[in-house]
């Protein structure tokens, strides 16, 4: 069976079809009273968030670096957990096993035509902040010719072989961004490269884009992008994440014909096609199994077997302002704010957890253990991410379907400091959950609703020690209002998540994206006259359509039980496969992903598997949300 090319773009997920609903009395899952009380508690809430508090928090976790083990990673354990205990938040330190690494030996020359040994630290970098490395990189010393390889997509090494060029044997230079660092490894040694070297060209996060710091947000030549390379097939070469100015005088070693304009970037170099002079790669990391902490606070409910979570990650490659101190001080604001509102007699339905998560950097290991092993005793109805959520003044957002119309309420209730609403200046639709980060965990692999809203801009920065307090100061938040606005969306879903009669999720919502998905299906089945029966896939579609219509009806009237929603969510994820599967939403904006993704592999075998998967799991689905009461265990 041959691939079906084009069948991605006919797949996107088109955001855009998702209704969006006007605010509305009483509101969605609360009775009258219910909502006349919610609405005065969220007009106090909005009142107590500062941008100062968020300030003050960035400062305090941006004065160590806090790597994953590190001391400073478990002084920003400590501060939290205090911090969130003198709001009257119930705190806890939940450890969890993971694999730590640090460079024991880095080492980079030039050995030919003229010897260069490299500096690998960062130009402006705090002694704590360490040598850039790759996380996961295996252990390696070679030396061999080197080859510039544009980003290492397989096309890329296509294009070397049809210019006689080759990998094979060679240390290969990769401009980092275009797919996961991981990925282009991978494809650099099935090219039979022995080691692997990468840097951030300026003309995608540099000069290329505008001012570099200190005079704009973009990274200057002295800074690079630390990375994790670790992956589910371990990788066989090492690697190593190098600056611009590094990278500059590595391809002006390379002599050969002009490289394609595409793969020209912004470096005064030849960027050509050929095999250059020799060159030294000696990576020795040290590992170690060290116990890594999640801050886990909570305000219980009066019916603490759910619970709604609000997640940020403590740890980062080095100061990581925007990446991801930024984040947890936006729920050190919300925090106090609901601390007060329950030192003032108010008490929640459901539990409110905030998380502030480690391993984020390597792994996710702090949402996995979250997420996937049951730190909590509670099951986790929602996850509200602030991961990277403050770099600029842009607000936008993904959601899951269920969440995005509570969502678009919540930014109309929010001023934003013009005299309008977040709605109002929020132009754009609302997105898919990411699909990196601690936030996947749980939207696709644990089968949990998932909104991460977030004001965007131009981070240049990431990954290295120039994310720190002054770049979120001059370039990311000036004044910290976005942090003070975030605290507020955060804390306005947590309240009407918590508090609501039933969980206010709109199953509804999805019905534009399966059907978007099932037209697309149904005409490259047509086009390339594909021996599939779709029949029984229209049918579980039609099902848990009709169930949707039913269970948003119960919500309405706040006759749903939790135990029918989070059992719905959870069956929508698909086991049996290398990793679960969201049947639903896939990567690079799929929709039922484990049909999409085969077909345009041309994977017939595995697309009859998808359509069966698929239709149980909507089956499953519907007929979660047609109970009337749970008969599943609280703990999957």
């Amino acid at each position: 069976m041959r691939p079906f090319f084009g069948i991605a773009a006919w797949m996107l997920c088109i955001a855009a079809a998702v209704p969006v609903w006007a605010a509305e009395f009483p509101l969605y899952g609360f009775d009258q009273a219910g909502s006349s009380r919610e609405l005065s508690l969220e007009q106090t809430f909005l009142t107590l968030p500062t941008a100062q508090g968020a300030a003050q928090s960035i400062a305090a976790l941006t004065a160590h670096s806090r790597f994953d083990g590190s001391w400073g990673d478990a002084q920003s354990a400590r501060w939290l957990a205090e911090r969130l205990r003198s709001f009257g938040w119930q705190t806890e330190l939940a450890a969890f096993p993971a694999t730590v690494e640090s460079p024991k030996r880095l080492t980079l020359e030039l050995l030919a035509p003229h010897p260069v040994r490299f500096e690998l630290r960062e130009a402006t970098a705090g002694a704590d902040a360490g040598i850039p490395f790759a996380y996961g990189s295996p252990d390696g010393d070679v030396r061999a010719p080197l080859v510039y390889a544009n980003y290492g997509s397989v096309s890329d090494f296509a294009i070397l072989a049809g210019a006689d060029v080759a990998a094979r044997g060679a240390i290969v230079l990769l401009r980092d961004g275009a797919d996961s660092a991981a990925q282009a490894v991978r494809n650099a040694q099935a090219a039979g490269a022995v080691g692997a070297i990468l840097y951030p060209d300026p003309a995608d996060d540099g000069a290329g884009r505008g001012a570099t710091v200190p005079a704009g947000p973009w990274r200057p030549e002295g800074s690079t992008r630390r990375l994790d390379v670790a992956a589910r097939s371990p990788l066989r070469i090492p690697v190593l994440p190098v600056t611009p100015a590094v990278a500059q005088r590595l391809l002006q070693s390379i002599a050969g014909q002009p490289a394609p304009a595409s793969w020209r970037g912004g470096l005064p170099a030849p960027y050509a096609l050929g095999r250059g002079g020799s060159v030294h790669l000696d990576v020795v990391l040290r590992r170690r199994t060290a116990a890594l902490v999640n801050v886990l606070a909570t305000i219980s409910g009066t019916e603490p077997g759910t619970a709604v979570v609000l997640g940020a990650h403590r740890d980062a490659w080095a100061y990581g302002a925007a990446d991801d101190a930024g984040g947890v001080a936006t729920l050190v604001e919300a925090a106090r704010a609901l601390g007060y509102l329950y030192g003032s007699g108010w008490r929640p339905k459901r539990s409110i957890v905030i998380a502030g998560l480690d391993g984020a950097e390597t792994g996710a290991g702090g949402a996995v253990a979250l997420a996937l092993q049951h730190q909590l005793p509670a099951r986790i109805a929602a996850y509200i991410a602030c991961d990277t959520c403050i770099t600029g003044a842009r607000f936008e957002a993904g959601a899951s379907a269920p969440l995005a119309g509570l969502l678009r309420e919540i930014t109309a209730a929010i001023p934003d400091g013009g005299g309008s609403t977040l709605s109002a200046r929020w132009h754009g639709a609302t997105g898919q959950p990411p699909r990196s980060g601690d936030a996947a965990v749980f939207a696709f692999q644990a089968g949990v609703a998932t909104a991460s809203p977030r004001f965007a801009g131009p981070f240049g920065v990431d990954g290295s020690a120039l994310d720190d307090a002054a770049w979120m100061a001059s370039f990311g938040d000036p004044g910290y209002a976005r942090h003070r606005e975030l605290a507020q969306i955060i804390g306005m879903l947590a309240l009407r998540l918590a508090d609501a009669g039933s969980l206010p999720q709109r199953w509804s919502a999805y019905d534009p994206v399966l059907e978007i998905g099932l037209r697309a299906l149904s005409l490259s089945v047509k086009r390339n006259d594909l021996p599939l029966d779709l029949q029984p896939l229209r049918a579980a579609v039609r099902d848990f359509e009709r169930s949707a219509a039913r269970a948003d009806a119960r919500t309405a009237a706040g006759s749903l039980p939790d135990a029918n929603q989070l059992d719905a969510a959870a069956a929508l994820i698909a086991h049996g496969a290398a990793e679960p599967i969201n049947v639903i939403y896939g990567g690079g904006n799929q929709i039922l992903p484990s049909i999409a993704a085969p077909l345009a592999a041309g994977n017939e075998g595995r697309v009859e598997w998808g359509l069966e998967i698929t239709a149980a799991a909507l089956h499953d689905a519907s007929n979660a949300l047609e109970r009337p009461t749970s008969s599943i265990s609280p703990l999957p």
